[in-house]
Protein backbone atom coordinates (compact mmCIF):
# COMPACT_ATOMS: atom_id res chain seq x y z
CA UNK A 1 0.00 0.00 0.00
CA UNK A 2 1.00 3.32 -1.01
CA UNK A 3 2.04 5.92 1.95
CA UNK A 4 -0.08 8.20 2.98
CA UNK A 5 0.03 11.51 1.82
CA UNK A 6 -1.41 14.88 2.88
CA UNK A 7 -1.62 18.09 0.89
CA UNK A 8 -2.11 21.78 2.24
CA UNK A 9 -3.79 24.52 0.73
CA UNK A 10 -3.39 25.92 -1.82
CA UNK A 11 -3.38 22.99 -4.26
CA UNK A 12 -2.11 23.89 -7.54
CA UNK A 13 -2.34 21.94 -10.95
CA UNK A 14 -3.50 20.50 -14.37
CA UNK A 15 -7.34 19.84 -13.99
CA UNK A 16 -7.12 15.90 -16.21
CA UNK A 17 -10.03 13.81 -17.31
CA UNK A 18 -12.62 16.68 -17.08
CA UNK A 19 -15.94 15.16 -17.28
CA UNK A 20 -19.31 16.89 -17.45
CA UNK A 21 -22.87 14.90 -16.80
CA UNK A 22 -26.15 16.09 -15.84
CA UNK A 23 -28.33 14.23 -13.90
CA UNK A 24 -32.18 14.94 -12.93
CA UNK A 25 -33.43 15.44 -9.83
CA UNK A 26 -36.47 13.20 -8.61
CA UNK A 27 -39.33 14.22 -7.28
CA UNK A 28 -39.45 11.35 -4.92
CA UNK A 29 -35.96 12.64 -3.37
CA UNK A 30 -37.89 16.15 -2.86
CA UNK A 31 -35.73 17.55 -5.47
CA UNK A 32 -39.23 18.95 -7.66
CA UNK A 33 -37.65 18.13 -10.62
CA UNK A 34 -35.15 19.84 -12.31
CA UNK A 35 -31.68 18.70 -13.35
CA UNK A 36 -28.35 19.05 -11.64
CA UNK A 37 -24.44 19.03 -12.81
CA UNK A 38 -22.04 16.85 -11.69
CA UNK A 39 -18.00 18.28 -12.64
CA UNK A 40 -15.66 15.09 -11.99
CA UNK A 41 -11.66 15.71 -12.79
CA UNK A 42 -8.38 14.58 -11.59
CA UNK A 43 -5.62 17.73 -10.04
CA UNK A 44 -2.11 16.41 -11.71
CA UNK A 45 0.51 17.49 -9.72
CA UNK A 46 4.69 17.41 -10.37
CA UNK A 47 6.85 17.73 -7.97
CA UNK A 48 10.69 20.21 -8.80
CA UNK A 49 11.93 17.31 -10.96
CA UNK A 50 9.22 17.29 -12.94
CA UNK A 51 8.07 14.05 -11.38
CA UNK A 52 4.09 13.04 -11.18
CA UNK A 53 2.70 13.16 -7.61
CA UNK A 54 -0.40 11.24 -6.63
CA UNK A 55 -3.46 12.80 -8.94
CA UNK A 56 -6.07 14.34 -6.30
CA UNK A 57 -9.65 13.52 -7.31
CA UNK A 58 -12.40 16.70 -7.05
CA UNK A 59 -15.81 16.48 -7.87
CA UNK A 60 -18.51 19.46 -8.02
CA UNK A 61 -22.07 19.15 -7.85
CA UNK A 62 -24.84 21.63 -8.23
CA UNK A 63 -25.50 24.05 -10.62
CA UNK A 64 -21.46 24.72 -12.40
CA UNK A 65 -20.82 28.27 -12.78
CA UNK A 66 -17.84 29.05 -15.07
CA UNK A 67 -15.13 26.90 -17.33
CA UNK A 68 -12.78 24.06 -17.02
CA UNK A 69 -11.26 21.94 -19.84
CA UNK A 70 -8.82 19.42 -19.81
CA UNK A 71 -5.33 20.61 -19.38
CA UNK A 72 -6.51 24.08 -17.62
CA UNK A 73 -3.70 25.02 -14.48
CA UNK A 74 -6.04 25.13 -11.45
CA UNK A 75 -6.09 25.95 -7.70
CA UNK A 76 -8.01 25.12 -4.77
CA UNK A 77 -8.19 26.07 -1.48
CA UNK A 78 -8.49 22.61 0.40
CA UNK A 79 -6.50 20.30 2.19
CA UNK A 80 -6.34 16.25 1.01
CA UNK A 81 -5.14 13.58 1.94
CA UNK A 82 -4.50 10.10 0.45
CA UNK A 83 -7.85 8.14 -0.24
CA UNK A 84 -10.13 11.62 -0.20
CA UNK A 85 -12.47 12.77 -3.27
CA UNK A 86 -12.20 16.29 -2.64
CA UNK A 87 -15.97 18.11 -2.92
CA UNK A 88 -15.34 21.55 -3.66
CA UNK A 89 -17.71 24.17 -4.13
CA UNK A 90 -15.48 26.63 -6.21
CA UNK A 91 -11.84 26.68 -7.78
CA UNK A 92 -10.07 29.54 -9.28
CA UNK A 93 -9.18 28.72 -13.00
CA UNK A 94 -5.42 30.24 -13.48
CA UNK A 95 -5.42 29.28 -17.42
CA UNK A 96 -8.39 32.04 -17.79
CA UNK A 97 -8.01 33.75 -14.67
CA UNK A 98 -11.82 32.72 -14.11
CA UNK A 99 -13.95 31.09 -11.18
CA UNK A 100 -15.92 28.18 -11.52
CA UNK A 101 -18.42 27.08 -8.90
CA UNK A 102 -21.14 26.36 -7.55
CA UNK A 103 -23.79 29.03 -6.09
CA UNK A 104 -25.29 28.21 -3.03
CA UNK A 105 -28.65 27.10 -3.21
CA UNK A 106 -31.88 29.33 -2.00
CA UNK A 107 -29.63 32.21 -1.10
CA UNK A 108 -31.43 34.45 -2.80
CA UNK A 109 -34.59 33.30 -1.58
CA UNK A 110 -33.62 33.38 1.55
CA UNK A 111 -32.75 36.79 1.99
CA UNK A 112 -35.78 37.97 -0.23
CA UNK A 113 -37.53 35.92 3.12
CA UNK A 114 -35.89 37.73 5.77
CA UNK A 115 -36.39 40.93 3.84
CA UNK A 116 -40.09 40.63 3.14
CA UNK A 117 -40.62 39.81 7.08
CA UNK A 118 -38.98 42.45 8.56
CA UNK A 119 -41.34 44.71 5.79
CA UNK A 120 -44.37 42.47 6.95
CA UNK A 121 -43.78 41.58 10.06
CA UNK A 122 -44.61 45.56 11.87
CA UNK A 123 -47.84 45.75 10.02
CA UNK A 124 -48.79 42.54 11.40
CA UNK A 125 -48.38 43.39 14.34
CA UNK A 126 -50.62 46.53 14.45
CA UNK A 127 -53.14 44.16 13.28
CA UNK A 128 -52.89 41.57 15.60
CA UNK A 129 -53.06 44.94 18.59
CA UNK A 130 -55.83 46.32 16.67
CA UNK A 131 -57.61 43.23 16.71
CA UNK A 132 -56.97 42.46 20.68
CA UNK A 133 -58.09 46.39 21.05
CA UNK A 134 -61.19 45.50 19.43
CA UNK A 135 -62.03 42.39 21.38
CA UNK A 136 -61.72 43.90 24.51
CA UNK A 137 -63.90 46.55 23.39
CA UNK A 138 -61.48 49.64 23.82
Amino acid sequence: MANAERVTRPIRGEARRVQLRTHARGAAGGGGGGSYDILTFVVDRFDEMGDRLTPIPVEMKGTIQGVLNDGDKVEIDVDWETGQTIQLQKLLNLTTGGMVSIPVAGGSSWILFVVLALFLLPGLIFLIYGLIQHLQGH
